[in-house]
């Protein structure tokens, strides 16, 4: 003998609604309940993201920089109960889900992005810092010879031979030199 529940599921309900949801007064008893808590639900949701803010940088420009305190609250719940058809409150939702799920992954994009720049920043404080500290406990012969390293790193970097630059101002500036000379002689 099979023995079936006495109440039926949240499936066979939610079927009999939408079979019946033109056909029967009943119907919009769905409308109100289901609006009631979903909506509910949602507008907790939208109501976190107006009054989020100086925890993470993407809140606090957002309370700083935008008027949030001035628009209106969403009336979610009267938005879905006003849906006509089972068809039009689940798209609704679905609509209002996915607002909430974009408005989430930009805010979490902004903090991954401001974080990262974060992180660059204080790279960068860091290294000058070093070079300033650095700078400050030379000496002036070791000064010279970091800036001859400096230029000969800089060179390998460009793909030029550092000797073959050597060799090659070696020879412009000695040129320049007998040009100059020999313009003294001239005259």
């Amino acid at each position: 003998m099979d023995i079936e529940p006495i109440t039926p599921s949240y499936h066979d309900l939610t079927a009999t609604f939408a079979a019946c949801q033109t056909l029967a007064p009943h119907s919009q008893l769905f409308f109100q309940t289901a609006s009631g808590e979903m909506g509910t639900k949602l507008q907790m949701e939208f109501d976190k993201f107006m009054k989020s803010g100086e925890e993470t940088a993407v809140g606090f420009y957002m309370q700083e920089n935008m008027d949030l305190k001035n628009l209106p609250p969403p009336r979610i719940v009267e938005y879905l109960t006003k849906s006509g058809t089972v068809m039009e409150w689940h798209r609704r939702v679905a609509v209002l889900n996915n607002a909430l799920k974009t408005m989430t992954d930009f805010r979490d994009e902004g903090q991954k992005f401001v974080k990262e720049q974060a992180e660059e920043l204080l790279t960068e404080f860091s290294k000058t810092s070093k070079q300033i500290r650095t700078i400050l406990t030379i000496t002036q012969p070791d000064m010279e010879q970091l800036r001859e390293d400096r230029h000969e790193n800089h060179l390998r970097e460009m793909g030029i031979d550092p000797s073959a630059e050597d060799a090659h101002s070696s020879l412009s500036s000695m040129s320049s030199t007998d040009t100059k000379v020999s313009k003294k002689k001239s005259v």
